[in-house]
C-alpha cells in the first residue's frame, strides 16, 4: 500500500505554518495539483493571504515544487529532501506530521507541517488481508516517523515499513520482490509501481479518486475512494478462478464420458447424437455456472 490518498484519505491540512512563509509556497504550489500543494493553497486563501504564480514551474516527482519567484530561485520541497541535502537537520522537523520547506536562494525559508487523517476502514482493510494469509507492506516517500506512525494505527509490522522511497524505490520495491505483488495507490508517484505489478504476474491496483495517470497505469480501478474494496476485488478474483476452475471440470466430465463411448460405438447409430447432446450440455452448464457467479455477484452487492 502507498500511503498519502490510500491508507490516509489524501486531504491533508496545514497544521503550523507562517503568514510569510505560507504565502510564499503558496506561488509554487498553485500550480500543482498535488495533495500537500491543494492544502497550502487552500490555507493561503483562509488566511487572506495573496496568492501570486511562481514562474517556470517544474513539478519533480517524490521531490516538490521548483520555479521562480520575484526573480529568485524558489522550491517547495519534502523534508526528507531538504535534510538529504543538509539545509534542515531532523530534529528541526516535527517527527509524526508530513512537511514541506520552503527554499529560496538556497536557503530554508521555513517549514510547513501538514496532518492527514487515516481512513477509516484501513485498519479493518489491514487486519482482513493479515488474516487471509496476505503480506502487507507499507510505500511512502514520507519520513520514517510518520510512516511507522500510520503502520502503527492500521496494523502494519515495524519491519514492513518502507519510507523515503522515491517513486523509483517503489518501482525497484516491485520489481525486486520474489512473488508477484498487489501495489494499491493513487497518485503520480505510484504509477510506475502499479504499471511493474502488473507486468510482473501481479495486479496494480489504483484508487478511482486518485491521479488520471495512477488510474490508467493500473490494471483495477476501485471506486471513489473505498480502500475496502481491496477486499472485494480479492473475493471476486478468489469467486472467478473456482468458477473457472469448475467449468473446466464440466467440460471435461462431458467430453471424457461421452465422447470416447461414441467413438467406440458403444452406443450404436445413437452414438453421435448422444455425443452431440453431451457437448450442448456441457455448454450450458458452463454458461449457466458462470451467470450463478455474476448473480451471487450482484447480490453480495445489495446486501
Amino acid at each position: 500500500f502507498d500511503k498519502t490518498g490510500t491508507l490516509t484519505q489524501g486531504r491533508p491540512a496545514v497544521k503550523s505554518c507562517d503568514d510569510e512563509v505560507l504565502r510564499d509556497a503558496a506561488a509554487l504550489a498553485e500550480g500543482s495539483n498535488h495533495p500537500l500543494s491543494r492544502a497550502v493553497v487552500e490555507a493561503a486563501r483562509e488566511r487572506g493571504l495573496p496568492v501570486a504564480s511562481a514562474r517556470e514551474l517544474t513539478e519533480v516527482a517524490g521531490i516538490g515544487l521548483q520555479g521562480v519567484l520575484d526573480g529568485r530561485p524558489s522550491e517547495l520541497s519534502s523534508a526528507s529532501h531538504a535534510i538529504d541535502r543538509g539545509l534542515l537537520k531532523a530534529s528541526e522537523v516535527p517527527d509524526e506530521l508530513t512537511a514541506s520547506v520552503l527554499i529560496i536562494d538556497g536557503e530554508v525559508r521555513g517549514v510547513i507541517s501538514f496532518e492527514d487523517r487515516i481512513r477509516e476502514e484501513a485498519s479493518s482493510v489491514i487486519s482482513a488481508l493479515r488474516q487471509d494469509g496476505r503480506q502487507v507492506s507499507l510505500l511512502t516517500g514520507d519520513r520514517r516517523g510518520i510512516a511507522h506512525s500510520v503502520a502503527r494505527s492500521v496494523g502494519i509490522a515495524p519491519e514492513d515499513v518502507h519510507a523515503e522511497l522515491t517513486p523509483e524505490g517503489k518501482l525497484a520495491f516491485v520489481s525486486e520482490s520474489d512473488v508477484p505483488l498487489a501495489m494499491v495507490g493513487d497518485g503520480i508517484n505510484d504509477a510506475a509501481a502499479l504499471a511493474e505489478a502488473g507486468v510482473r504476474d501481479g495486479v496494480g491496483i489504483a484508487i478511482g479518486a486518485g491521479t488520471n495517470v495512477a488510474i490508467e497505469s493500473a490494471d483495477i480501478v476501485l471506486p471513489g475512494e473505498r480502500v475496502g474494496a481491496v477486499l472485494e476485488a480479492v473475493q471476486i478474483a478468489r469467486a472467478t478462478r473456482r468458477t473457472i476452475r469448475q467449468n473446466l471440470s464440466l467440460s471435461f466430465l462431458y467430453n471424457t464420458c461421452a465422447i470416447p463411448v461414441a467413438a467406440f460405438g458403444l452406443l450404436g447409430d445413437s452414438g453421435p447424437l448422444v455425443a452431440g447432446i453431451a457437448m450442448g450440455l456441457s455448454s450450458v452448464s458452463v454458461v449457466a455456472n458462470s451467470l450463478r457467479l455474476r448473480l451471487s455477484l450482484r447480490r453480495d452487492a445489495i446486501e
